[in-house]
């Protein structure tokens, strides 16, 4: 279908890199394993973060594009007709606020609990968020974002490695601190 910039192609036996759809396949596997391991999130969470990759490349620009009415669009735009928003787009993994509305909460309980980005929802206009002491992910419309903070300086790997990364640097400064101590004076 030549309208539609459709054809068949017929490619050399193991030879996967030639396939024009394999590379961009692969390209956005990477960003999401890249924005998984940057989050410090398990690895159970890399179907959240190909989504989230996924819509943050569809609101960039991209040059590509097969009418020329598209030149200057964002896939976004191409699709619904309309500039899209990025407010609603966030670190994948970082830190986030989620208020609690008045209806929803007792007397003398807070106002909000923290959770971790996890994309925006794909039926409404809200955000998914994982909260670790459930262990469940929920959709939120009111919500706040820490991009400076990612759940691996807290909970995840990353935290640990920085652990044991300051006690290896103690132990170094308290050997010198000894050794230097323990020299006589010249």
């Amino acid at each position: 279908n030549s309208e539609h910039l459709i054809c068949k192609y017929t490619l050399a036996p193991y030879t996967h890199n030639a396939n024009p759809a394999e590379s961009e396949m692969r390209k956005i596997m990477e960003g999401a394993v890249c924005n998984l391991h940057s989050s410090g999130l398990p690895p159970s969470f890399l179907l959240d973060a190909l989504d989230c990759h996924i819509e943050a490349m569809n609101r960039v620009y991209t040059p590509i594009h097969h009418i020329d009415a598209h030149k200057y669009m964002t896939p976004h735009e191409r699709y619904h007709g309309t500039k899209p928003s990025i407010n609603d787009i966030a670190r994948f993994g970082c830190k986030t606020y989620v208020y609690v509305p008045k209806s929803e909460r007792a007397k003398h309980e807070p106002h909000s609990w923290v959770g971790w980005y996890l994309g925006p929802c794909k039926n409404m206009h809200a955000c998914r968020v994982y909260r670790p002491l459930s262990h469940k992910v929920y959709e939120r419309y009111h919500t706040l974002h820490d991009a400076g903070t990612v759940y691996g300086d807290f909970l995840g790997d990353m935290f640990r490695k920085r652990v044991e990364a300051d006690k290896l640097q103690r132990e170094y400064f308290n050997d010198e601190v000894k050794d230097l101590l323990r020299s006589p004076p010249s």
